[in-house]
């Protein structure tokens, strides 16, 4: 499949080195644990699925990595909140499963299936459709990175490494390259701020699809079992 930004999951750079989680972490040695479990789940599901990660497009595979992620934050002590797009902005967007986690007070958007919407097919003037005023089809959110390339480094973190910093900026970006290509009636699109992004993500209340148990019987592994990974 062709894509509008190329990007390389490297499951080779994972640091085996042991990080014990406590409260004297640095945000750098938080982000590197981070790094690594994101990495070993990408590991993970390629083994299952026998895709290549780097080919893989990861349609609609957001609520079941969303779930095999929010469960091995949670094992592991991130407090992890569960989030859709839909319910962060509103009903007009392309739906979409996400997490926020957060440990000694930083917080970090996760998201490992962003790929799916930056398909070339789906992110192109064509993909409109506007009748009677309505917006019924639009591109994809990867199109908003084709009109506003200043923040493709953005999109490139979270592609390549499944999460960002979650700053009121970093948020936006993410955030509005949903809002940007919504569906419905067409208007002056109001511009929403980061800092209302992020608490429409506190206050947003969300659950995960899928149990630990039956994401354990199609082959997934958590916490401390995820190899390279040492508690």
């Amino acid at each position: 499949m062709d894509f509008i930004v190329d990007t390389n999951i490297d499951l080779n750079k994972i640091n085996t080195s042991s990080i014990n989680l406590d409260l004297n972490l640095s945000q750098e040695d938080i982000s590197q644990f981070i790094a690594n479990i994101i990495k070993k789940i990408y590991l993970n599901y390629q083994d299952i699925t026998g895709n290549d990660i780097n080919r893989e497009t990861f349609t609609n595979k957001c609520d079941l990595l969303t779930a095999v992620a929010y469960y091995n934050f949670v094992n592991y002590g991130f407090n992890c909140y569960p989030l859709e797009t839909h319910k962060v902005i509103s009903n007009d967007v392309l739906g979409h499963s996400l997490l926020m986690i957060e440990y000694n007070d930083f917080k970090y958007l996760v998201d490992l299936t962003y790929k799916q919407f930056f398909l070339k097919e789906n992110c192109q003037d064509k993909n409109y459709f506007i009748k009677n005023g309505y917006v019924l089809l639009a591109p994809h959110p990867g199109y908003y990175y084709l009109k506003h390339p200043e923040y493709l480094p953005v999109a490139q973190k979270i592609l390549e490494d499944g999460f960002i910093e979650a700053t009121e900026e970093n948020l936006k970006i993410y955030f509005d390259s949903f809002y940007k290509t919504k569906r419905g009636k067409i208007d002056n699109m109001t511009s929403i701020s980061g800092k209302v992004y992020l608490n429409a993500c506190n206050f947003s209340s969300s659950s995960v699809n899928h149990s630990q148990e039956s994401l354990d019987a199609m082959g997934f592994k958590f916490a401390s079992k995820l190899r390279g990974i040492k508690r």
